[in-house]
């Protein structure tokens, strides 16, 4: 099962991507890969010929390529969300497993609240899996923080229908 976190505003926010590094090339201009069984070193060079020109995306380290969305969602899909803002975005991101990519996540997401709200402003950030966005929240693991806290650590943990509040 799959994890969504939902963001919850008074007002809509841009649709970003935060921390991701990114550059482009043409494919011809990529070394192939050593590994044999590579895709690239199995299609026939023709095929490969008719990709020359096309720019694709390069990530120079496996971090580079661990970033943050933030994406408005559309009417239906935040019906039954226990939140009580009316702008609601889908946050997405590696929120669990790999450490250092949670760490990025949680400080890219940070980052953005940090400087996209004011002081005094509120947001609300539920965490829950696919399909049970109108399931009852936990309100035992409802939580509040201030990001104006100078211990506040990362990465932060979300966890199955919890609500956490976030003030600036």
């Amino acid at each position: 099962m799959t994890y969504y976190h939902y963001l919850a505003a008074d007002r809509k926010l841009p649709e970003t991507v935060l921390g991701e590094k990114v550059r482009y090339m043409k494919f011809s201009e990529l070394p192939l890969p050593d590994d044999p069984g590579d895709i690239r070193n199995l299609l026939d060079p023709k095929d490969l010929e008719a990709m020359a020109e096309e720019m694709v995306p390069v990530y120079d380290t496996e971090l580079d390529a661990v970033f943050v969305t933030v994406t408005p969602v559309d009417g239906d899909e935040a019906d039954g969300l226990p939140v009580t803002k009316p702008f609601i975005h889908q946050i997405d991101g590696i929120f669990e497993g790999d450490p250092e990519a949670v760490q990025k996540c949680a400080k890219e997401l940070l980052g953005f609240l940090r400087s996209e709200f004011l002081p005094g402003e509120e947001v609300e950030l539920y965490t829950c899996l696919s399909g049970e966005e109108d399931e009852a929240r936990n309100e035992g693991l409802d939580r509040k923080i201030n990001l104006q806290d100078p211990d506040l650590r990362v990465p932060l943990w979300f966890r199955d229908r919890q609500l956490v509040t976030l003030k600036r």
